[in-house]
């Protein structure tokens, strides 16, 4: 047996162990595992109408872990620049790159960059340009491209909820 869950009944408490293959888990993984399924129940018990597709399986520590120390992925803005500046720089760069990936289909800087152009393009010949305030409905895809042609005209920023 490779990991084997043991519940143990006692009165209205229960106990848990965890047999484990040494040749397969080292100590740690089974403590983490053993963590997860006590979230995981901890979870349950709190919010027993929940989905479990919702039911919480990280561990507090794990979940700032994952989200602020390991997705440090911010970096300095460069002064003055803008969206479609820095995509366009990406377009001469490395054309071909992909830049946006959605649902099996990618689009490369070069593609991703014509649509923006062509969105822009049909916006500037409704009238917007700089200032001019645009919603935009779209259903997550590589079609989002056209989102940036907003930018492409340098219109007003801002997100409308549905």
């Amino acid at each position: 047996v490779d990991l084997q869950l043991e519940v143990f009944d006692h009165d209205e408490t229960f106990a848990v162990g965890f047999i484990h293959s040494t040749d397969v888990f080292d100590a740690a993984t089974v403590a983490r595992i053993a963590g997860h399924y006590r979230e995981v129940l901890a979870s349950s018990l709190e919010h027993s109408r929940r989905q479990i597709g919702v039911v919480q399986l990280l561990t507090q520590a794990e979940e700032r872990q994952i989200r602020f120390l390991w997705n440090r992925t911010s970096t300095p803005f460069p002064d003055g620049a803008t969206v479609h500046r820095l995509i366009e720089e990406a377009v001469a760069n490395y054309p071909g790159a992909p830049a946006i990936s959605f649902g099996g289909r990618t689009l490369s800087y070069a593609d991703f960059n014509a649509a923006a152009n062509r969105v822009a393009h049909r916006l500037r010949a409704l009238g917007a340009g700089p200032g001019t305030r645009i919603g935009v409905l779209l259903e997550r895809s590589c079609g989002s491209s056209g989102l940036c042609g907003e930018f492409w005209v340098e219109s007003a920023e801002g997100e409308v909820d549905h």
